[in-house]
């Protein structure tokens, strides 16, 4: 990853408030995620399956 990538992310992460583990930990869970299903594309998930893999908020099923 480029510098200008990384400074980008971080200049985001900091204007949203997250400490600097908290983009790490969500990079880690798209690419885990990601992982799960064949494709190359399909298996990248929403930001809301991001935060219900992570535990953030609550999955809910009817």
């Amino acid at each position: 990853m480029s510098v200008s990538k990384i400074s980008c992310s971080c200049s985001y992460s900091s204007r949203k408030g997250y400490v600097p583990s908290y983009p790490e930990e969500i990079a880690n869970a798209v690419g885990a995620m990601a992982t799960l299903v064949r494709g190359d594309m399909e298996g990248f998930p929403t930001r809301s399956q991001v935060n219900q893999f992570m535990g953030k908020t609550d999955i809910i099923d009817r």
